[in-house]
């Protein structure tokens, strides 16, 4: 059955009356062309698409830093060789060889006999700046063996493979730093960062291919 909104009004001079009929046609195609009439949504302009925007570009900012905290574990990794040796606690029960491994990562030898104590270093990646490491790693070394009072005369003898001209590599001493008892005492190790061992030293050798 259909059904009919009825609209009546009436006319008090002219003693007459008129209905509008409404159907439920008209009255759906008054709706449609209300909501037509509406303006269309932004979804650029929401609030759930602004919040999508601001999640993701924090995502991407992180993602940015975890590459460069990557990056600089791998550079680090690769200068290990050239960070500051850890520092040795030194005491009665301390080795001359632990001295000597918490200071240098590369192979050696340690002859001690009644104080005099001879450390011989195999450096087996010598380059350009070479020497100046080897200086540092050195007065290191001594700083801590004067805190053994068993040690009287060190001598730390650094050796590398250099090329022969004949195109051959052969292990070869390239720095000979030694102390005899009274010049070993006389230092102050405490600023041992700071000494010129080749102007200090007993005996001061270098190997020319190591330069200035």
């Amino acid at each position: 059955m259909t059904s009919y909104f009825v609209i009546t009004t009436a006319s008090s001079s002219l003693g007459n009356s008129f209905e509008i009929k409404s159907s439920p046609l008209s009255k759906l195609v008054q709706l449609l062309q209300l909501k037509a009439e509406k303006p269309p949504i932004n979804l650029y302009n929401s609030p759930s698409f602004c919040a999508y925007m601001v999640v993701t570009r924090e995502v991407m900012i992180l993602k940015r830093l975890l590459y460069m905290l990557l990056l600089a574990t791998l550079l680090l990794s690769a200068c290990g060789k050239n960070t500051a040796p850890k520092e040795a606690v030194v005491d009665s029960n301390t080795s001359i060889e632990d001295i000597v491994r918490t200071t240098v990562k590369s192979k050696f030898t340690v002859e001690d006999t009644k104080g005099i104590v001879t450390i011989s270093i195999q450096d087996d990646d010598v380059k350009q700046g070479s020497k100046s490491q080897m200086l540092k790693d050195s007065a290191k070394i001594f700083a801590e063996l004067s805190k053994l009072k068993s040690v009287k005369t060190p001598a730390i003898i650094w050796s590398a493979p250099l090329t022969e001209p004949g195109g051959a590599q052969n292990m070869t001493e390239v720095l000979n730093i030694y102390f005899n008892e009274k010049d070993f005492r006389k230092v102050n190790w405490a600023n041992y960062s700071q000494l010129n061992l080749e102007s200090i030293a007993s005996h001061y050798h270098q190997n020319e291919a190591l330069g200035q």
